[in-house]
């Protein structure tokens, strides 16, 4: 029947899986399937040994990707100069961006600098293609010799986006209001991939570098800084916590943070603290009132 003759049409979209391939179960039976151009079929056991063997080598690419990254980031080889008070990166990760080549719409995204931001930014100051896709800075000035900030949209949809300010100026080793910048970050970033068309499941990985002799400032609220509120003092100079995977876009910061949960409470504990502060004794997130 035809949609104009009043029939229906249910759409049912499958995202890509992390731990594919999945089994379908029905009426006793249990069996994989897959899908050429030619329609559904069986796969023989090759072609399950190498679905099976995916998912541990994507998760393994996206691990040599990040560590390639910060070895880069580390010793300056960046898009532009940073300033390294202090990095925090962020590597969010399409799992479809080692097989496919996302067809962006890099000009649109130059143009549009309210997209891609660098972090702690409200737009981005100056934008360009590059080789790897679309770079855009934190800086207006194109002759500066350095950035504050920068994020980097690759053409198969990765994002690398880092702010390079951790640590103010005054020297007092204080990191404040990091768990709630980093969710804000996060869902911002993960809104600009969907919107142009980069679906999830998205892996995420967050880093910091140079933070040696530093301590986080747990408040949530502008001004605090009594002793209860200041982390342990960090004792490495590089964190890189473990991915966590976004398999759908969350909806509010409530969600992204549960998502983020293992990321945020890695970071807790590097300061000293069993876990993040942003969460109640049942797990549920605390919200605070927007300070931007």
């Amino acid at each position: 029947m035809s949609i104009q003759a009043g029939g229906n049409v249910l759409i049912i979209r499958a995202p890509r899986s992390y731990t594919a391939p999945h089994r379908v179960i029905r009426d006793g039976g249990r069996r994989f399937w897959a899908r050429s151009a030619a329609g559904k079929y069986e796969p023989d056991v090759n072609e399950l040994r190498t679905l099976f063997n995916a998912g541990p080598q994507l998760a393994d690419r996206i691990r040599n990707f990040r560590l390639d990254r910060i070895a880069k980031i580390a010793v300056g080889d960046t898009p532009v100069q940073t300033m390294k008070r202090g990095t925090l990166i962020i590597h969010i990760v399409p799992l479809s961006a080692f097989d496919t080549i996302a067809a962006l719409p890099l000009q649109e995204i130059q143009r549009n600098f309210s997209s891609f931001v660098p972090l702690g930014s409200r737009t981005a100051q100056a934008a360009r293609i590059n080789f790897d896709g679309v770079l855009k800075t934190s800086n207006a000035d194109a002759q500066a010799t350095e950035n504050r900030a920068y994020a980097q949209l690759f053409r198969n949809g990765i994002i690398e986006t880092l702010t390079s300010t951790m640590l103010p100026s005054n020297d007092s080793g204080i990191i404040a209001n990091f768990d709630d910048s980093l969710i804000y970050e996060i869902m911002r970033n993960l809104r600009d991939l969907a919107a142009v068309g980069v679906e999830p499941p998205y892996a995420l990985l967050v880093s910091l570098i140079g933070v040696a002799g530093a301590r986080f400032n747990t408040a949530r609220s502008p001004g605090h800084n009594w002793a209860g509120d200041y982390s342990e003092i960090l004792d490495r100079d590089q964190y890189h916590f473990d991915e966590v995977i976004f398999e759908t876009l969350p909806t509010n910061e409530a969600e992204c943070a549960g998502v983020m949960r293992p990321v945020l409470d890695q970071i807790a504990n590097a300061g000293g603290n069993a876990k993040s502060r942003i969460f109640d004794d049942q797990g549920n997130y605390i919200a605070v009132a927007s300070q931007r």
